[in-house]
């Protein structure tokens, strides 16, 4: 595997099954400003309205690329993602 961050003591990406997401998608400069974007949306004070559009947007795009699907099948695959990144 690819080691796609920096070495310090950021929390690297997690792992979803055994690849790293972004290591197949993302240019390391991509990652670096899809992490500061994110950082500077997910901050006290109104939060949950940044994070709702943080959300819809990863749900625009999907239903965008993903036109084969029908809205119940995408929004569970969105929903078994959106889980197993909870729990992991």
């Amino acid at each position: 595997m690819v080691n796609i961050t920096p070495q310090s003591n950021r929390r690297r990406s997690r792992p979803i099954d055994g690849l790293l997401a972004v290591e197949v998608s993302m240019s390391k400069c991509e990652l670096w400003f899809m992490r500061r974007v994110i950082k500077k949306q997910v901050i006290q004070g109104d939060h949950k309205r940044r994070i709702f559009n943080l959300y819809a947007m990863i749900v625009d795009a999907a239903r965008d690329e993903f036109t084969e699907d029908n809205k119940p099948t995408l929004d569970g695959f969105l929903k078994e993602i959106h889980q197993d990144a909870l729990d992991s």
